[in-house]
């Protein structure tokens, strides 16, 4: 928890030194917004790898399969 504090405050201070102004309200909700933009994408990369590794081993899950048929036949 101590470590999220530190990353908005962060956060904040980058914001503020970045020349936006605005209410600590308006500063708030865009900060939420980036976060939750950044969580999306985050799922959206771990969906594709999953899905990468998901394919990956079915293909070699058939390949394993295709080499022991070959062999016992």
């Amino acid at each position: 928890m101590q470590r999220a504090a530190d990353m908005l405050n962060e956060r904040i201070r980058n914001f503020k030194q970045s020349g936006k102004a605005g209410s600590n309200e308006q500063i708030a909700i865009m900060l939420a917004l980036n976060v939750c933009h950044e969580l999306e994408l985050e799922k959206d990369k771990n969906y594709q790898y999953a899905d990468a590794m998901d394919k990956r081993i079915k293909l070699l899950q058939h390949t394993i399969e295709e080499a022991l048929a070959n062999k016992v036949g």
